[in-house]
């Protein structure tokens, strides 16, 4: 049965939240506060009242109200990339080998984290490189390559998310009995 210490458990809900964070700002803006569906209503709206606005204006007006909500997504992302790099330093001062009587079950559970741990370093990486290219305003064609990466891999975490939750309980339920309690408070039971 595996302790987690209070450290632990106190980077881990960190972790999860920045993760949360940014995931809910990304599942916000493509949806609901998508600036460019966002536009189209507005133009409509604005028109409806017997005023002409172009659409690059409409767009224009919905960056400017969507723009401080997508800050929040740079501000989630520094989070998770400081918890990240945090995680990396607890790996190199722990070590990342499970022991040797672990089932195969486990020891494929392990590999997954760290392929998970390479992905998520990757997806901060890219973060990173494309808010410094914004603020240095470097072209967004140059950085197109970074974009595509860190959709990509933003989306694979998303998937990750509930399969994690359902393989901790289905973990907690069959096979390691008091899981849930040892990440949330250390109890075991």
């Amino acid at each position: 049965m595996r302790e987690y210490s209070s450290k632990f458990r106190i980077w881990h809900w960190l972790f999860a939240f920045s993760i949360l964070g940014v995931s809910v700002t990304v599942l916000l803006r493509e949806t609901y506060l998508n600036s460019y569906d966002m536009a189209d209503s507005l133009k409509e709206e604005i028109l409806s009242l017997g005023v002409n606005l172009e659409l690059e204006q409409a767009r224009d007006i919905s960056h400017i109200l969507t723009g401080g909500f997508w800050d929040w997504h740079i501000y989630f992302g520094y989070a998770f990339a400081f918890f990240l790099l945090v995680r990396i330093g607890m790996l190199i001062k722990n070590g990342f080998d499970y022991p040797k009587d672990t089932s195969i079950h486990k020891k494929l559970v392990y590999s997954s984290y760290k392929f998970l741990y390479l992905i998520l370093f990757v997806l901060a990486s890219c973060g990173i490189v494309l808010h410094l290219g914004e603020l240095n305003s470097i072209d967004e064609d140059s950085l197109w390559i970074f974009e595509e990466i860190h959709g990509i891999f933003g989306y694979i975490i998303m998937i990750f998310i509930p399969l994690h939750i359902i393989g901790v309980v289905v973990s907690d339920i069959k096979e390691d009995k008091g899981l849930i309690s040892r990440i949330i408070s250390g109890s075991k039971k």
